[in-house]
């Protein structure tokens, strides 16, 4: 893949995150991450391994913008070399 594709793909990616709807997603995903980062109905340790699953994603997604930031400075950072 070359540079110019890179660089369009972050470009997308900037861009879905400036809208709208991202941000309502994103808020939507902190709110039900809140929610669920507890272990008080943990009942058995299937449960558990359940609830950490499901963190482990929404983690994931909830710091995906961060991470997409991340790689881009480094992709810059590459280029200058």
């Amino acid at each position: 893949m070359d540079n110019s594709t890179v660089e369009r793909q972050f470009e997308d990616y900037f861009d879905m995150f400036s809208r709208a709807g991202w941000k309502l997603f994103m808020d939507d995903m902190k709110d039900i991450l809140d929610g669920i980062d507890s272990l008080d109905y943990v009942k058995n340790y299937d449960d558990f391994l359940h609830r950490k699953g499901q963190l482990e994603i929404l983690k994931r997604i909830v710091g995906f913008e961060n991470g997409i930031e991340a790689a881009y400075k480094e992709f810059k950072d590459a280029e200058t070399l």
